[in-house]
């Protein structure tokens, strides 16, 4: 599996980095637009779950329902289907 440097998501580009020091599998630096992977996400391939997970938080946040004090599913859902799913399948053939 390849790994990616950077995704584009609703126009933005996100940089994927690799984090030695996180006992997280992974997190999203919102104001940064970085992915933080875990070395341990890595060596126990995890990989592409783990991204796929980040980059639904980016989604979340990029679309502005992460910013909702209630969550209402219709907004989560238009949010994935525009936002993450798109970038999840630009990058599947890179990943293979």
């Amino acid at each position: 599996m390849k790994m990616q440097s950077k995704i584009k998501m609703a126009g933005e580009v996100i940089q994927v980095l690799v984090d030695h020091n996180t006992d997280d599998w992974g997190y999203y630096d919102h104001d940064r637009r970085l992915i933080y992977i875990s070395q341990r996400a890595i060596d126990y391939d995890q990989y592409a779950e783990t991204l796929r997970h980040e980059m639904m938080h980016a989604a979340l946040r990029i679309g502005g329902v992460a910013f909702n004090e209630t969550m209402e599913e219709e907004a989560l859902i238009r949010c994935l289907e525009t936002i993450f799913f798109p970038a999840w399948d630009a990058i599947q053939p890179a990943m293979s």
